[in-house]
């Protein structure tokens, strides 16, 4: 298991910040887990940031994803950087990308994550490390 603090949480998120070479038009992030790493990414690229919420996990135990709504001041359209903490399965991605095809004014969509674990089904097109072990966050219990 990694347990992840604090300052090592900012650190990985200037990483990633440093990596990423796009401009979206908007920050979209994938509650409940991308929640804080959207805010901060979104206020950095100075962008707006748009929510969508998913659900993989039952406690410890994995599940269906289940996708809900999405919350926004602006119109969704454009170029999305996509943002999660974690891309474990990928499926939680791969469900979220399929939610967002009815948006048909979205030109593109590029990824973006902390940690993926390589047996990960999406590989996104930003993250700062690659990992096997169960992760545990600083705003998330044991």
């Amino acid at each position: 298991m990694i347990k992840v603090n604090w300052q090592e949480f900012e650190e990985h998120v200037e990483m990633l910040l440093n990596k990423i070479d796009y401009d979206p038009d908007m920050v979209m992030c994938i509650g409940s887990g991308g929640l804080l790493l959207g805010k901060l990414v979104s206020e950095r690229l100075k962008k707006p940031l748009a929510i969508i919420s998913a659900k993989s996990y039952n406690g410890e135990e994995k599940g269906s994803v289940i996708v809900g709504n999405i919350s926004s001041t602006e119109v969704i359209a454009g170029k999305i950087l996509l943002v999660d903490d974690l891309a474990d399965s990928g499926e939680t991605f791969w469900n979220v990308l399929d939610r967002l095809k009815v948006f048909e004014d979205i030109k593109e969509i590029k990824t973006a994550t902390l940690f993926y674990k390589n047996k990960s089904n999406h590989i996104p097109d930003y993250h700062v490390k690659e990992v096997n072990e169960w992760v545990v966050f600083p705003y998330e219990s044991e």
